[in-house]
This record gives structure tokens, C-alpha cells and sequence, in this order.
């Protein structure tokens, strides 16, 4: 697929530090996101348009 750059959150819940999430996004309409979207398998998402475009 090539390179993928992603931007990254992580937050901690007060109640329980001991767990963590952490999310990853692509900027959207970006080479990460269609790339991202291939490795989905979502449809029509090499040419960057999906069903609602």
C-alpha cells in the first residue's frame, strides 16, 4: 500500500488511568485515507469515491 501518515489521540479515563484508547485518523481525501479505505475493502474507494459521491 505504500506509506500511510495518520495523526493519533490518546486519552486516558480519569476512573481507571490503568486503560487507554487511542485513535488514528487520516486527513480526509488524503493518498492515507483512500489507502485506508482499499485496505476496508470499501467500495470504489481506489478512485476515491464511495457510494454517497
Amino acid at each position: 500500500m505504500g506509506e500511510l501518515t495518520v495523526s493519533y489521540a490518546t486519552f486516558r479515563p480519569t476512573t481507571d488511568p490503568d486503560q487507554v484508547l487511542c485513535t488514528y485518523t487520516a486527513e480526509p481525501g488524503s493518498a492515507t485515507a483512500r489507502r485506508l479505505r482499499v485496505i476496508a475493502g470499501e467500495p470504489r474507494a481506489e478512485t476515491g469515491r464511495g457510494p454517497s459521491s
